[in-house]
């Protein structure tokens, strides 16, 4: 394996290259972003630190999907694609971190289509919230809650990068996040959201 540092702002994979290594972020955070036909940027969301990914490209041999770039300083192994599936294929316990992986990613595809799909922009970024608040209680562990039993807290990434998932404008998202905040929907407690009633806010903002 070698090990690069990205700076901040730094492509680390160009949509359409060769599918030739396997990659892993040791540090710093990832965005995943493709283009429309019209040239609008759309962030399809992050990789985190002890993740990998590049795997689908090189599974099926076909170019990258899409475009990662570095949003802030981060440092990537990569693994040359031979000797990646050569373990890929022979190690049962990667092979099933792998499918893992492709799980959640395809979890995460199938959340981001629901939210763009929707009509209005208010259910776009409802959609996307609950999304980011569901992350959050998985990180923590099904079920628990936050102490003082209150639900646990998510962070969402910038507002621009927020509007470009819902494909909106960021002027959008934060009137609709001050929104919510006035109908007690949603608190914000320094850079951390928290969903104060669920079912209100499904019920209200998914069409």
């Amino acid at each position: 394996m070698r090990l690069l540092k990205f700076a901040k702002g730094s492509l680390v994979v160009r949509k359409g290259d060769k599918a030739d290594v396997l990659c892993f972020l040791f540090a710093g955070r990832l965005q995943v972003v493709d283009t429309t036909a019209n040239g609008r940027e759309l962030a399809l969301g992050y990789i985190e630190p002890l993740s990998h990914f590049g795997e689908l490209a090189l599974l099926d041999g076909q170019p990258r999907s899409t475009h990662i770039v570095a949003v802030e300083d981060a440092w990537v192994a990569v693994l040359p694609s031979a000797i990646a599936l050569e373990v890929m294929f022979t190690e049962a316990s990667i092979c099933a971190a792998l499918m893992r992986q492709m799980a959640r990613t395809i979890r995460q595809t199938n959340a981001h289509l629901l939210a763009v799909g929707s009509t209005q922009a208010s259910s776009r970024v409802a959609r996307l919230l609950v999304h980011f608040a569901s992350a959050g209680v998985a990180a923590e562990g099904a079920g628990v809650a936050a102490e003082g039993g209150e639900e646990p807290g998510f962070d969402l990434p910038p507002q621009q990068v927020l509007a470009n998932m819902a494909c909106t404008t960021r002027e959008t998202v934060s009137r609709i996040l001050s929104q919510l905040q006035a109908e007690q929907l949603l608190q914000k407690q320094g850079r951390q959201y928290r969903i104060l009633d669920w079912d209100k806010l499904i019920e209200r903002y998914f069409d």
